[in-house]
């Protein structure tokens, strides 16, 4: 009993951290062990679950004090800018090559159409970037605690007094270092959840992007030699044009063109391309 109490006391004692990993252990250590033990494969993986969210919130409770502290200083926040400004680069990348894909033509010449994609880009590229981050250094701190527990465990079996010193000063910090690195790959597979379904979301945001290409790079031009008075037509390289229409289901259509003189256009009246989209069945 006074055992007892005198570890009650001591997890009393620990931080918020610290009680969260051992929470978290006994759960793990029994969902490990469980299918020796004839546990149905259910109740092992919730155990499993349970213990690794108790690693991932625990790591948070870490975490966002260091960020805090690590964010006042000047330094680090020019990183982040840095960083930010190459987040925002590789965001307007990636919405022009989705304003290709759903339009068949060149995505720098629908700059406010990207521009609207570039605003849900922009979580999921700073989510890529974070996750690329963290699994980097998953990998990292597996390398180097598996050295570590290799070397000590080397050093207690041929010099053990030297092994016995060893354990003593990073024995328990070894063991910290072992549930927040835990924590961190659970954040890690569930930051990666968003992204794995992110392919999925490509028609949605080439629909978007059309319709913001409607209603912002395409306008009435109709004092505009050779061009339809009805039309919302943009204008491209080489002398090509090209006309969004809106169709049934709420679809945007777009066709392309060569531009042509009124002359031109009269004795040529065939001098035209058509690039089907999504409402018409074929394109992205």
């Amino acid at each position: 009993m006074f055992e007892t109490g005198r570890y009650i006391e001591k997890f009393k004692s620990l931080s918020k951290e610290l009680k969260l990993y051992a929470v978290g252990l006994l759960p793990l250590a029994i969902g490990s062990f469980g299918p020796l033990l004839g546990m149905h494969a259910g109740w092992c993986l919730a155990l499993l679950a349970v213990g690794c969210l108790c690693m991932a919130i625990g790591l948070l409770f870490r975490l966002v004090p260091l960020c805090r502290t690590v964010w006042e200083k000047p330094a680090v926040r020019r990183i982040v800018l840095l960083f930010h400004l190459g987040v925002l680069v590789v965001t307007a990348a990636v919405a022009r090559n989705i304003m290709t894909s759903a339009t068949g033509l060149p995505g720098q010449d629908f700059t406010l159409a990207t521009s609207a994609l570039a605003l849900p880009l922009y979580p999921l590229v700073w989510l890529w970037f974070v996750v690329l981050v963290m699994g980097v250094t998953v990998v990292a701190l597996q390398l180097v605690l598996g050295l570590v527990a290799i070397a000590q465990f080397l050093l207690s079996a041929h010099v053990p007094s030297v092994g016995r010193k060893v354990r003593s000063r990073i024995g328990g910090s070894l063991y910290v270092s072992t549930m927040r690195m835990i924590g961190l790959a659970v954040l890690f597979v569930a930051l990666t959840i968003p992204l794995h379904f992110s392919p999925s979301w490509k028609p949605s945001l080439e629909r978007l992007g059309r319709w913001a290409a409607f209603y912002g790079d395409y306008q009435s031009a109709h004092r505009y030699p050779g061009i339809p008075l009805d039309a919302r037509v943009l204008m491209h390289a080489n002398g090509v044009y090209s006309t969004a229409h809106r169709q049934p289901r709420g679809e945007i259509s777009i066709d392309v063109h060569y531009w042509r003189g009124p002359d031109s256009a009269a004795s040529d009246p065939n001098a035209q391309s058509r690039i089907p989209t999504g409402a018409d069945g074929g394109g992205p």
